[in-house]
């Protein structure tokens, strides 16, 4: 399941419900651009232990980028 960078963790939170998935894979921007990946792991790490709102910070803060894939 993809979700732009620009997303909030609030959409992601709501995707990953609606999807059952435990990650979100980030849409590349551009052809030479690189994938991202944001987990529930990152979500809780940069959201909810930092007392931030979920709606206040973007995917694209918490994602892990490049994501290798075979």
């Amino acid at each position: 399941v993809y979700i732009d960078g620009l997303a909030t963790i609030k959409e992601a939170i709501q995707l990953m419900k609606q999807h059952n998935v435990g990650a979100l894979i980030i849409a590349k921007r551009n052809e030479k651009d690189a994938n991202g990946i944001i987990t529930i792991s990152d979500i809780v790490r940069g959201v909810h232990i930092p007392d931030k709102k979920p709606e206040e910070v973007s995917v694209y803060e918490l994602m892990t980028k490049p994501v290798l894939s075979i």
